[in-house]
């Protein structure tokens, strides 16, 4: 009996753990924004990078503008299962918007300016830095201010002539 129970439980610890389940919804594409669901206290990658995890089990995927053709997402659950699965990214056309007849300080600002703008540049990376697993996307957005818009993500814009 004792051997018998050895062997079960043998057989238990060398059976692979099955894959954890993950939800995902959102378009896979240039500066896509994709909502995965899954176990509480798992752990999250793409391509290698940590995604934070809210206590629920959910989490946030932010394709950049100029993301690669392909990504790989890695889910791993607190009892060692894994899932693990490449997905293709489309590529997208971004809206070039050419201004011509500014004033050049407009094009290329003064030092001043540019010591400012690096300063300011500065506090934006470190905000950046700032990591929280908190859902706080979860309660929606709302808009700053109303008015046109200007300009869309990834979005570029040639100032008289100079690419900016």
């Amino acid at each position: 009996m004792r051997a018998l129970l050895a062997i079960l439980l043998c057989l238990g610890l060398a059976a692979p753990a099955a894959a954890v389940e993950v939800s995902l919804v959102g378009p896979w594409q240039q500066g896509g924004l994709i909502v995965g669901t899954t176990v509480p206290g798992a752990a999250v990658t793409l391509d290698g990078e940590r995604l934070p995890v809210a206590a629920g089990g959910r989490f946030l995927i932010g394709l950049d503008r100029d993301a690669p053709a392909e990504v790989t997402l890695r889910v791993e659950g607190p009892d060692g299962s894994v899932a693990e699965q490449r997905f293709g990214v489309l590529q997208r056309e971004y809206r070039v918007q050419r201004i011509d007849g500014l004033p050049q300080e407009q094009v290329t600002p003064p030092e001043e300016l540019l010591e400012r703008l690096a300063a300011e540049r500065e506090r934006v990376v470190a905000a950046r830095l700032t990591e929280s697993a908190a859902p706080y996307w979860e309660s929606g957005y709302v808009w700053p201010v109303e008015g046109r818009i200007t300009g869309v993500y990834g979005s570029q814009r040639i100032l008289n002539g100079e690419p900016r």
